[in-house]
């Protein structure tokens, strides 16, 4: 708003519409239940994007880093959400061979978020989802190098991970390019899993990111004030 109000436009903040999307709550007891996953298990939920290149380099770590995790007294469980976007048999294809009972869950992104510990999740709009519903999660994402060059060039940010700019300060963690490798990934999952101040310290945050998204009805506020603004327009014709 402050690059707006500086050019001398006039602006308002009517709140994010990802609020909308998202339920006030969620029965995690259910959700495991629907997808065949015992209560007291430790559920990684996969997110690993919308396009087929991200997929393709995001997914193969992120199995690994769950198969790392299997063991040392745990009842490790996964699911993946699948994007509508991409190839399910690719996703198959992909999970074959990584040594895990993948669960694949078609069309419900919030209900793994919801229904997982903790998530590896590829860095975009889902991350701000998932802190919304109030998981912790690990962003991680991979770029061609050249891309990932360029963009160190042009763009200046503190933090890839929406929820991280929301909040001004880096909270969840990021493993961005030669970061991102299964044995890492493993490592800041174990953290959250291990240490629950750490855990709920991140829940924390993702509240107070939530208030700062305002209240939900964003989309029909924004309407709203469309044709407040159209009305006075006519009224001076």
């Amino acid at each position: 708003m402050e690059l707006y109000r500086r050019a001398g436009v006039p602006c308002a903040f009517v709140g994010h519409p990802l609020l909308d999307e998202v339920a006030p709550s969620y029965d995690r007891d259910r959700l495991r239940a629907a997808y065949g996953l015992p209560r007291e298990a430790c559920v990684i939920g996969l997110l690993p994007g919308s396009r087929a290149g991200e997929v393709r380099a995001l997914l193969p770590v992120m199995l690994e880093a769950a198969r790392l995790l299997q063991g040392r007294g745990r009842s490790l469980k996964v699911i993946l959400a699948v994007a509508e976007t991409v190839d399910p048999d690719e996703i198959k294809r992909l999970c074959e061979g990584a040594g895990l009972d993948v669960r694949l869950v078609a069309r419900d992104p919030n209900g793994v978020m919801a229904g997982a510990d903790v998530l590896f999740i590829a860095s975009g709009t889902a991350t701000l989802q998932a802190a919304i519903i109030g998981t912790p999660m690990v962003i991680v994402y991979k770029l061609p190098w050249l891309t990932y060059l360029l963009a160190r060039l042009l763009v200046r940010v503190p933090s890839i991970g929406l929820a991280n700019l929301v909040a001004g300060r880096r909270f969840i963690p990021e493993l961005i390019q030669h970061q991102a490798t299964p044995a890492r990934l493993a490592e800041e999952a174990r953290r959250i899993l291990d240490d629950a101040s750490y855990r709920e310290r991140m829940r924390t945050e993702m509240t107070r990111v939530k208030s700062l998204l305002g209240p939900p009805g964003a989309s029909e506020r924004a309407a709203a004030m469309v044709l407040q603004q159209l009305d006075r327009a006519e009224a001076r014709v």
